[in-house]
């Protein structure tokens, strides 16, 4: 019998973990840029942007004081528009799928010195939804490419926590004509811990056009969603059809240990 709830005992623990969520712990919806010479500018919300929506949504309202940042430290290229959103509040997140998202326009600017190279990061912490035993990490960046010269790129990456990262996603304009890429892929996360943070990395190498402005209208976007697990009549049906089995079996060496 001690064997049969060595058995139970597991089974029901398991169950009670699953349905378990922690408390959200919000971390603030966060944008880092990186200039060329690797100097950040962090911005959570004033004086350079404004949050609304509940705090899901943070737009770079001062965008003259970033681009002045990024022109300070190496970098001609410049924002027409930045912006991050996630749906992390009123719950911590959503139990079909939580992400965080990065929008804008940026442009190369031939009248400054320095490289079309820099990174933007968004983020947020916090999450406890979705939960389950493992999940998956969508990434989906867009690349715009209007006037960039061949070459010009951007590359996008999603992190889940520290790790797992997502393979780099890069797409490379092909000429000044206008050409638009969506590529995606879909990291494994073999094993939720809450609260998590969903990350979004995407680096830009614009390089200049002397005749018309080099420009990538982006978007990228990271998704966590949670493998599917039994409902509760599923479990139930799976608990009737298993300790019956344990029974038998522990009956049947029972017998076979006495013959």
């Amino acid at each position: 019998m001690k064997r049969l709830l060595g058995l139970i005992g597991p089974s029901l623990a398991l169950i009670a973990l699953l349905g378990a969520v922690g408390e959200s712990q919000a971390g603030p919806l966060t944008l880092v840029i990186t200039a060329a010479d690797a100097a950040t500018l962090t911005i959570t919300g004033g004086p350079d942007g404004t949050l609304s929506n509940g705090g899901n949504t943070l737009t770079v309202t001062n965008i003259v004081a970033v681009n002045s940042f990024l022109s300070s430290n190496g970098t001609a290229a410049q924002f027409n528009s930045l912006s991050a959103s996630s749906d992390f509040f009123p719950g911590g997140g959503v139990a079909s799928g939580s992400f965080v998202t990065q929008s804008g326009s940026v442009y190369f600017n031939t009248a400054l010195a320095g490289t079309g190279v820099l990174s933007v990061q968004a983020f947020q912490g916090g999450f406890v939804l979705p939960s389950g035993p493992s999940g998956s990490m969508q990434s989906n960046p867009v690349a715009n490419f209007t006037s960039a010269p061949t070459g010009s790129s951007q590359t996008f990456t999603s992190t889940y926590n520290v790790a797992p990262s997502s393979v780099p996603l890069t797409s490379t304009s092909t000429g000044v004509a206008q050409n638009n890429y969506s590529p995606s892929n879909v990291t494994a996360i073999p094993m939720f811990v809450t609260p998590f943070q969903i990350s979004n990395l995407m680096t830009f190498n614009l390089l200049p056009n002397s005749a018309s402005q080099a420009t990538d209208g982006f978007n990228g976007s990271t998704r966590i969603t949670a493998a599917s697990v039994p409902e509760p009549a599923s479990l139930s049906l799976i608990l009737a059809g298993g300790i019956p089995l344990a029974v038998f079996n522990w009956i049947k060496r029972r017998r076979e240990a006495k013959a």
